[in-house]
């Protein structure tokens, strides 16, 4: 990392203290769990042990407009993965503002993929949900979304 570079957890922690949310709400991820105890710990700086970890934490990213986090979860080596980091980051906002996220089922998952359903609809109501096949791998030791195998 270069001088004046932040880690994902300096920038995340300067994002959650502009826009914090809070701990004792029902998780994004549609966990049924609460964030502080579920995806506010790979938000935070934490690293996913499971492939399925970082696919609900990338989810609820989306639901709260993380971007920073997607970008540093996604596979640099993915074919979505935009080098102009600007471009990026503002195509990753827009769907975000533009999306409502209705909830994320896990369909599967093995050692390094995950088959879930993703609820979404655009601002007018129209029904964007999909059902996608990922694929991670980990890069320096770090879980990371490379691509989508399948979608339907």
């Amino acid at each position: 990392m270069g001088a004046g570079q932040k880690t994902i957890k300096q920038r995340m922690s300067e994002i959650m203290s502009v826009r914090p949310i809070p701990e004792n709400v029902a998780c994004p991820c549609f966990s049924g769990e609460q964030y502080g105890d579920c995806c506010h710990k790979l938000h935070s700086g934490g690293v996913a042990q499971k492939p399925v970890e970082l696919m609900r934490s990338r989810y609820c990213a989306y639901a709260l407009h993380l971007t920073d986090y997607i970008i540093e979860t996604t596979d640099p080596e993915s074919p979505l993965y935009e080098k102009d980091l600007s471009r990026f980051r503002d195509d990753i906002d827009k769907f975000c503002r533009s999306t409502k996220f209705l909830g994320l089922t896990i369909l599967s998952e093995d050692e390094n993929t995950v088959k879930f359903l993703a609820k979404l609809e655009d601002m007018e109501g129209h029904d964007m949900s999909f059902v996608e096949h990922s694929l991670f791998r980990k890069v320096n030791g770090v879980w990371k979304y490379t691509k989508a195998c399948s979608l339907s």
